[in-house]
């Protein structure tokens, strides 16, 4: 069993000119986060030439800006309720949080198999529940932040390697 986490209580990014940038921790900006927290915990099984993994990734909850540069429309996100924290009276200050997301990994291997000595054999799904990454609205792919989420949906894979 092993289990790593990682605390981001402080974050300052600056740029080529010396300015702070908007980057910080718990925040959503230009498609990457910097969740608080995040932790991975892995637990395995070995019995004879079979083993088991179960491997669990947590994600704190972040927070992005709500405007969609259109405030004072009808069609900003906060006047459509899209803000999870929205501040109608100044629409730029209107916020959205992305929830914290969990997914689950699972992976099964076979040492030796077929008693070809070197031989490994697995099968493994990443995010079994079928955990959606959170919707982030400033994201400018697909609605949601690739570097900091999964894709969308279950990924399979096979394996196979032999140490010789």
């Amino acid at each position: 069993m092993t289990w790593f986490n990682t605390f981001v209580n402080d974050f300052t990014a600056l740029g080529a000119t010396g300015e702070p940038e908007p980057r910080a921790e718990g925040v959503e900006v230009n498609d990457s986060a910097i969740p608080e927290w995040q932790s991975t915990l892995d637990v395995g099984w070995t019995r004879g030439s079979f083993n088991a993994n179960v491997t669990v990734r947590h994600i704190d909850s972040v927070m992005e800006s709500c405007s969609d540069f259109l405030d004072g429309t009808p069609n900003s996100f906060t006047a459509l309720g899209l803000c999870s924290h929205p501040n109608p009276q100044d629409e730029s200050l209107s916020l959205n949080e992305l929830d914290a997301t969990t997914y689950v990994d699972l992976r099964f291997g076979w040492r030796d198999a077929f008693g070809a000595e070197g031989l490994t054999l697995a099968v493994g799904l990443n995010n079994a529940l079928d955990e959606d990454p959170p919707i982030c609205l400033s994201c400018s792919l697909n609605g949601y932040d690739p570097s900091t989420y999964d894709l969308p949906g279950r990924f399979w894979y096979l394996q196979a390697g032999y140490r010789f």
